[in-house]
């Protein structure tokens, strides 16, 4: 269920997380995650200081107060 789900997410110590959706809802709340996406956007690839279609790794801004990104050019 969903409640099973928010409890085990808000004691998790950290969390990888797949796709640019998760990024887009996720970064903001403050767990400790990891993101694996391709910037599949202008607005998210400016955000993490990629390009375009670029595959990313990237911190959650709980971790470092910004997103610091790491990516892949295709």
């Amino acid at each position: 269920s969903s409640d099973a789900f928010l409890e085990e997410f808000k004691k998790a110590d950290l969390i990888i997380s797949k796709g640019q959706g998760n990024f887009e809802t996720l970064d903001k709340t403050g767990a400790n995650i990891f993101f694996l996406l391709m910037a599949k956007c202008e607005k998210i690839a400016r955000e993490l200081g990629v390009k375009h279609s670029d595959i990313v790794f990237a911190e959650s801004k709980a971790r470092t107060g910004k997103s610091n990104a790491v990516s892949k050019n295709q």
